[in-house]
């Protein structure tokens, strides 16, 4: 039996349509956009594995106190 594989872009080298693994960065903010924590997704192809970093950049979103 073969698992499931997800086909994606690699956030590294760009490559499209190909099997992709997921590395999630979690950061201690709390935000709007996650729920509880905030995190980052990497996607990542199997000739990247070794390169996988955090983001150098996130975007958090937060309701504002008063509308």
């Amino acid at each position: 039996m073969i698992g499931d594989a997800e086909i994606g872009t690699c956030s590294i080298c760009g490559e499209k349509n190909t099997i992709v693994a997921r590395k999630y960065y979690f950061y201690d903010i709390k935000c709007d956009c996650c729920k509880d924590k905030h995190f980052e997704i990497v996607w990542y192809c199997k000739k990247c594995k070794d390169k996988v970093k955090p983001p150098k950049q996130t975007t958090v979103t937060i309701k504002p106190l008063e509308e």
